[in-house]
């Protein structure tokens, strides 16, 4: 318990800061296919994740008389531990401490991101009371809470559902993987465009709103597995390619404020907790109705409501999106050598 409790404590403070760390690199332009590629982990890690724990459990089980869940903890702990060495010794705080950009690079970059600061602050200021009572700021947590709801609902059952399509265990495993590995590709194709559109408001509703079409068709087609899982398919799409743009209007808002970090964390942690929810949710209706149809079916209708919210920031992010537009001319002169894909 304890052990959980820490590992908890230790994942709850990683995304946001990673998001605020970001905002600290990447200009509004870059961000969302920089978020798309971060992704991307999340995806990949549902489609190996599965054979891969079961190989590690199987292989290792009783080795140095040790069950094979405890090896499962210790393998798949140790690239974390050795990342966050490697995080503290090689990553910087901002692009003035790094040595593989030059001088023009080096200025160009921080001047682009100080004018979409100054830009931002325009727009208003504040500490960390305007960071979790802005109703802007509100409306990016319920449009993260309501993800969470469809993204863990689905998670968390999708092998339950694949199984009563009457397959082996083995073959359940490798059904469930299929649409992670189409999210996984959506995801950072989704979030390109949306920088290259340099729109999100609308890129997430259409992910949201895809999603929401998925589950709501496989709510009806339980009976063709087919289909079911095309449906399925494509409401894990949505739910994975709206997060680019998600992440990107988030860091926006929160650069009107003082404290960013504290938005990040509040938006992620109480956004999180749906994560509960959903799976208990969808384990209730299962229950209750005697099938997935309907636990189906309550996805789809918070999926459509998540796609709507943020056509309420839709004003509040193009004129964030918007910048200096004499800053951007300036632009193309530096940025052909920049590499602002990697920190």
């Amino acid at each position: 318990m304890y052990c959980g409790f820490l590992l908890g404590l230790g994942e709850a403070g990683f995304w946001p800061g990673m998001m605020l760390y970001y905002t600290y690199w990447f200009p509004t332009k870059y961000r969302a296919r920089v978020v798309g590629f971060t992704m991307l982990a999340i995806p990949c890690a549902n489609f190996f994740g599965a054979p891969v724990s079961t190989g590690i459990m199987s292989v290792l089980n009783g080795t140095h008389g040790l069950e094979g869940w405890r090896w499962l903890f210790i393998v798949e702990g140790f690239p974390a531990v050795v990342g966050g060495i490697l995080t503290l010794l090689f990553l910087v705080d901002s692009p003035a401490k790094c040595t593989w950009l030059d001088d023009t690079q080096k200025s160009w970059l921080q001047s682009k991101l100080a004018t979409e600061q100054a830009t931002a602050q325009q727009h208003g200021a504040g500490g960390w009371i305007t960071a979790v009572c802005d109703p802007k700021i509100l409306c990016l947590v319920a449009m993260f809470a309501l993800n969470g709801l469809a993204t863990y609902g689905v998670n968390f059952w999708l092998p339950q559902l694949v199984k009563t399509f009457a397959l082996t265990t083995m073959q359940t495993g490798l059904v469930a993987a299929i649409p992670f590995f189409f999210a996984g590709i959506a995801v950072v194709l989704w979030g390109m465009h949306s920088d290259r559109a340099k729109e999100r408001v609308w890129h997430y509703a259409i992910a949201g709103w895809l999603s929401a079409l998925g589950l709501f068709a496989a709510g009806f087609l339980l009976n063709h597995p087919v289909l079911t899982m095309i449906a399925l398919t494509f409401a894990v799409i949505g739910v994975n390619a709206c997060q680019p743009a998600f992440w990107t209007m988030t860091g926006m808002v929160l650069s009107t404020t003082t404290a960013s970090a504290v938005g990040f964390a509040f938006v992620s942690s109480v956004g999180n907790l749906t994560g509960y929810v959903g799976p208990v949710l969808v384990g209730w209706l299962k229950q209750t109705t005697g099938g997935f149809g309907a636990a189906l079916l309550v996805l789809g209708c918070t999926t459509v409501l998540m796609g709507a919210l943020p056509l309420t920031l839709r004003r509040f992010i193009a004129n964030q999106e918007t910048g200096n537009p004499r800053q951007r001319d300036a632009e193309p002169s530096v940025q052909r050598n920049l590499p602002v894909s990697q920190p």
